[in-house]
Parts: C-alpha cells; structure tokens; sequence
C-alpha cells in the first residue's frame, strides 16, 4: 500500500492508500514523485491464519544524480 500523506489511523490504510499488490518489492514512479518529499509505505502479511497489522515505512526520492553515480563507481570498482 503507497500513500502521498502519512496515515495516521492504520485502520485506514486500505481506504486511504494505493494498493500496490503482492510481492517481495515494489517501485513507484509518476508525475507526482518530487525529490524532497517524503511518501508512505504500509505493508502486511497475509497467509492462512489470517492477516498481520500493517508495518509503515517512509522513503524520499532524491534527484542527488552525481552522488548516486559515484556511490555506483565506488561499488562497481571493488
């Protein structure tokens, strides 16, 4: 689940946010992905017993180019 605003209230995630679907990862991209803003993640388990409460986590995208290259350069070199 992916929102642009921090949710407050997790039993409001499944209303308020955007479901991403099932898998390991995501990523998220669109118009509205700006460099210094932060966006919300909210992610569960769900399996035969049932379903966990959500977990929230945050990211910010960067539009740091020059630093993401040289952190590569540094890696791809060893």
């Amino acid at each position: 689940w992916f929102s642009e605003a921090k949710i407050a209230d997790a039993a409001q995630v499944e209303t308020s946010a955007r479901y991403l679907g099932t898998g390991s990862q995501w990523s998220v991209s669109g118009p509205h992905i700006k460099p210094g803003k932060d966006f919300w993640f909210y992610v569960r388990s769900v399996n035969l017993v049932g379903k966990s409460a959500f977990v929230e986590a945050s990211g910010r995208a960067s539009n740091d180019a020059e630093g993401y290259l040289g952190l590569f350069r540094e890696k791809i070199g060893k």
